[in-house]
């Protein structure tokens, strides 16, 4: 597959596996929901699911399957990035760890109540309370859901405020999915470069960027 660039307003889209372009990239920082190397595949909800709608997804995440490197990333600073519990054995010394609250005052479900964030500088540890449980989502509620991991993007927006980026900063997402980290780029005044190997999600993230970018 070859190299596909499209820049749209003040996002720069690459259709590619991020380590084709990497070295050529300069950014602030980065912002990104990587493949965790757990092989995750959505399937029907459980009986204890507040969600009622079935499967949503029935395909794997593009390099979800092996280990997954963090190296490719890490030479960027800061980074911040989420699924830390399934990556804490390749993050470097260092750093901090906050914590996504995605469970809310719900009662415990067979899904995970939290979600753990790794950002490379050290920023006294901070909790991000917003309930993301199938149906049972406290923002975006009346959005289809696009990705099989796809993320609010409040959340994004929350983990840009810990490093304090100010705006036109340059924020890189090497595994871009839906887009979200765009959409959160687009709505606080900062500069996007996304990467998806995956050309069907490729293509969603670059419609809905177009359509925020149109809500002017």
């Amino acid at each position: 597959m070859g190299i596909r660039k499209v820049t749209i307003g003040p996002c720069t889209l690459y259709l590619c596996d991020c380590r084709e372009v990497l070295a050529n990239i300069k950014a602030d920082a980065v912002v990104t929901d990587p493949p965790y190397g757990i092989n995750y595949k959505s399937g029907p909800n459980s009986s204890k699911s507040i969600s009622t709608v079935g499967k949503r997804f029935t395909r794997k995440i593009n390099g979800d399957a092996g280990v997954f490197d963090l190296n490719p990333i890490l030479q960027f600073s800061p980074v911040i990035l989420t699924g830390a519990q399934y990556l804490y054995d390749r993050l470097p010394a260092g750093g901090s760890i906050h914590c996504w609250d995605k469970r809310g005052n719900y009662k415990p479900l067979d899904q995970a109540d939290a979600d753990m964030i790794w950002c490379s500088e050290f920023i006294r540890s901070r909790v991000f309370h917003l309930a993301w449980r199938g149906l049972c989502r406290h923002a975006e509620n009346r959005e289809k859901i696009l990705h099989p991991t796809q993320k609010p993007v409040a959340l994004m927006e929350w983990m840009m405020s810990l490093l304090k980026l100010p705006e036109k900063s340059v924020v890189l997402d090497p595994y871009m999915g839906a887009g979200t980290t765009g959409i959160a780029c687009i709505r606080t005044g900062r500069k996007f470069i996304g990467i998806e190997n995956d050309p069907e999600f490729f293509e969603i993230a670059l419609n809905r960027i177009r359509t925020e970018l149109k809500k002017g």
